[in-house]
């Protein structure tokens, strides 16, 4: 998968070079090449782990391999059958949503600019001063010492994250540009990792409790920065919580791909079965479209988390939740988002999604009704 190589046009060839110039038609023509040339080697690898892992749950008194990593990997303080629920009630309640959604207008033409390093920076600076507290105090520090890199640069990876330097007990964060307004919530995502591990030394959380902190900084730096216009600033929301809803619904199907491979007995854990899977739960959570049909079918094997941290994608949603909770607040009224996510940093020794957000009276993403009343919000803020 590190630099993929595919036959075309009679030769072999690199993907990502082939990628470079390539218009939309030839683009999807060469991963369609892709994924029936990479699927049948890799899938083989995913069964021997599923096989492996579901072996070790059974020898160390599990019922299956969720249960382990739920408590073993994640050390959630929610059950495996809890994050069914989720993923259900996701599907159940937000899926009709975003099929009315895509079929409005607006969809279709909501769309990030060109923005180049130095908005960026100053779109999320504006926004850290203007929330002030412990966002401008990390910021000045961030800025002061040069502990981050904004950057666009060719041999940078693709990816973003914040990383803590122990020997300096300082954070520093990594963004991988791409050179439009996506920049300006990728920046405060990480910057929002960023003031946590400022104010805490980098003290352990739950994954759940970590990802409300950047998310939440996304929406909250939206509302504070004075370098957008108030009309850009309307987009940027919407495009945000388009981003959110979509979120639950892509991760949550995800969390059922596994569900389901997971139980599989070993005797139909077969290359064509767990292909079959995903393309039924792209059909079952709104996804699917059968001129695209190797992409849900085959195309799941560029989810690097089903193989290196399974179960680990129910955590999105739950974040997504937590974090939007803190936006709703602060929509509703100005300041009391800022309030819950001070609340959030000052967690003290709680610790679990669960007891972390009844301290900072945010109510518990698990609980009956809640993705009903997400479907609600998300229809007035996105369907009126």
């Amino acid at each position: 998968m590190e630099d993929p190589q595919i036959v075309w046009e009679g030769k072999e060839q690199s993907l990502w070079d082939l990628q470079a110039d390539a218009d939309y038609d030839t683009y999807h023509a060469l991963m369609n090449v892709f994924y029936e040339t990479y699927n049948p080697r890799i899938v083989p690898i995913y069964i021997e782990l599923v096989k492996v892992r579901n072996r070790l749950a059974q020898t160390l008194g599990y019922e299956n391999y969720a249960q382990y990593a739920y408590e073993m990997i994640y050390d959630r303080d929610y059950t495996p059958i809890q994050g069914k629920t989720l993923a259900k009630d996701i599907r159940d309640q937000l899926l009709p949503v975003y099929d009315a959604i895509v079929q409005t207008d607006w969809y279709y033409t909501l769309n990030h600019r060109a923005a180049d390093e130095a908005e960026t920076y100053q779109v999320v600076q504006t926004a850290a001063e203007a929330l002030g507290g412990a966002w401008a105090d990390a910021f000045r520090f961030m800025d002061r010492y040069g502990l981050y890199d904004i950057s666009q640069a060719p041999e940078k990876e693709d990816i973003s994250y914040q990383t803590y330097l122990y020997s300096y007990e300082a954070p520093m964060l990594i963004v991988n540009s791409v050179g439009d307004s996506s920049d300006f919530t990728a920046f405060a995502h990480e910057f929002g990792h960023f003031t946590e591990a400022y104010y805490t030394y980098a003290a352990s959380e739950d994954l759940e409790t970590a990802e409300t902190y950047s998310q939440a900084t996304e929406f909250l730096a939206l509302c504070y920065t004075t370098s957008l216009s108030d009309r850009e600033r309307e987009q940027m929301l919407r495009l945000k919580l388009l981003d959110a809803l979509e979120t639950f619904l892509s991760q949550a199907s995800y969390a059922r791909f596994e569900e389901r491979v997971y139980a599989l007995p070993e005797n139909e854990l077969t290359v064509d079965r767990v292909n079959e899977i995903s393309r039924e739960v792209n059909r079952d959570y709104g996804y699917y479209d059968p001129e695209y049909d190797n992409y849900y079918t085959l195309g799941w094997i560029e989810v690097t988390h089903f193989f290196s941290n399974p179960f680990y994608v129910i955590s999105y949603c739950v974040s997504a939740d937590t974090s939007l909770q803190v936006y709703q607040l602060e929509a509703a009224e100005p300041g009391a988002g800022v309030k819950a996510f001070e609340a959030l940093l000052d967690r003290g020794y709680a610790y679990g999604v669960k007891e972390v957000m009844k301290n900072a009276g945010l109510e518990n993403p698990f609980s009956p009704g809640r993705m009903q009343t997400l479907a609600d919000f998300f229809r007035q803020e996105l369907l009126r």
